[in-house]
């Protein structure tokens, strides 16, 4: 999981990459879980804001994160 998301070793992530050698399927899915919840929690902020953007990209994420709620 280190190398999949942190990228190469070093800049002081060797004691991380330590310590996660053992990462389960259920600590991966936690990970995910929290991450997304970190990614929409901006969006739901924007969306309060207005429910359009003149940014395709970002209109296409808050169209989709709208329809999901």
């Amino acid at each position: 999981m280190s190398g999949t998301r942190w990228g190469p070793t070093g800049g002081g992530l060797s004691s991380v990459n330590a310590r996660c050698t053992h990462v389960t399927d259920t600590m991966r899915a936690l990970l995910m879980d929290q991450l997304t919840e970190v990614w929409h929690e901006p969006l739901d902020d924007r969306l309060l804001l207005a429910p359009r953007s003149p940014a395709p990209i970002l209109d296409r994420l808050l169209q989709q994160r709208a329809a999901e709620r």
